[in-house]
């Protein structure tokens, strides 16, 4: 059998939450994130109250098992306020939230396996949260084009759907609602019935020390704005030197591909093209072939498609350093080629990350 390793973060020690956590109740959070009651789903537990009072040492023999089972019930009731932990004692199982979040798989594989794993938790409603959660938090992660994403899609395929989120306990809704608000295509928090799960309403949000930290849902509270980004000039500035024109063209006609946003120039991927040309084209870049370091690199997207980088100009900013670094102007490339699915790339460009 395959060994078990969870990640614990050392800024969990600096969180406030935790901090303010008695030495027993430090001993179970501890605890949940390392059992050896832990299945491969990160997050997804197998285990009861007495278990866990076992595995502490709070159970002094079989004729004191009350004062050990009192304790980790209070315990887990307040990790539970503070939406870090939720227990359904009638089929024994715990879910953490952030578990996939803090764990994420390393490959497709480890996705497919986690399926068998999954059917073997009890039935429970903290099964489906997890799935959903899970789902939301790989999206986050990696986009929808990522193949780990892709499996889980397939899967998990039957639970990661808007009718499985609003069937949840109404504590779970409230609480996938605020923690899956980046990545997931669920509306509504629906207010399903069910039983067995954890008290409290709390829900692990990712704060500075990157540890999960109460945000409780305010009532009344006002909705943020979304900012409208500032239209791009459609023409270069007047001032361009004849080299910046020559990038500008660039960034105009080669086409990425863009994890999350499909096929699109490196115009329309970037926030502001005019700086970016304005960069690329002054004289901190002599001895690169600009136009044609840009296309070949759009091919690059093409043929790299799990590789390829949300963050565009970055991209370009680094492989233009990198160019310039080597002493020599990349090979040209040939006019008329067909820049958008790069044919004409020869070779791919060093990846470091």
């Amino acid at each position: 059998m395959a060994r078990r390793y969870r990640r614990v973060e050392p800024a969990l020690w600096n969180n406030r939450d935790f901090r303010a956590l008695d030495d027993q109740g430090k001993l179970l959070w501890m605890n949940l994130l390392t059992t050896p009651s832990t299945t491969i789903c990160p997050g997804l537990l197998c285990a009861t109250e007495l278990s866990i009072a076992e595995e502490l040492g709070w159970i002094e023999g079989d004729e004191n098992l009350a004062p050990g089972l009192v304790l980790v019930r209070k315990l887990l009731e307040h990790l539970s306020q503070l939406g870090w932990v939720y227990s359904d004692g009638h089929a024994r199982v715990l879910w953490i939230p952030r578990g996939v979040r803090h764990n994420m798989p390393p490959n497709p594989k480890v996705v497919q396996g986690w399926r068998s794993a999954w059917e073997e938790v009890p039935k429970s409603p903290l099964r489906v949260a997890w799935a959903i959660c899970a789902y939301g938090s790989l999206l986050h992660e990696f986009g929808e084009e990522d193949a780990r994403v892709r499996m889980f899609e397939e899967m998990f395929h039957e639970h990661i759907n808007e009718e499985s989120a609003k069937a949840l306990p109404e504590g779970l809704s409230e609480a996938l609602s605020i923690a899956l608000s980046k990545g997931l295509p669920i509306t509504g928090t629906g207010t399903g019935t069910g039983t067995g799960t954890g008290s409290g309403t709390g829900t692990g949000v990712k704060n500075n020390d990157g540890i999960s930290k109460t945000s409780p849902q305010k009532k009344g509270k006002k909705k943020k704005t979304e900012r409208t980004p500032p239209e791009k000039p459609t023409e270069p500035p007047s001032s361009f030197t004849p080299r910046q024109m020559l990038v500008w063209e660039a960034l105009r006609s080669a086409v990425f591909y863009v994890p999350g946003q499909g096929e699109v120039t490196a115009w329309e991927a970037v926030r502001d093209p005019v700086k970016l040309a304005l960069t690329l084209g002054g004289a901190g870049y002599p001895s690169v072939d600009a136009d044609g370091l840009i296309h070949r690199l759009a091919g690059w997207t093409f043929e790299n498609k799990q590789r390829a980088k949300r963050k565009v100009g970055a991209f370009l900013l680094n492989c233009f350093s990198r160019d310039q670094e080597k002493g020599k102007a990349s090979t040209p490339v040939q006019q008329g080629a067909p820049y958008k699915y790069g044919k004409e790339f020869k070779g791919k460009p060093r990846n470091k990350g």
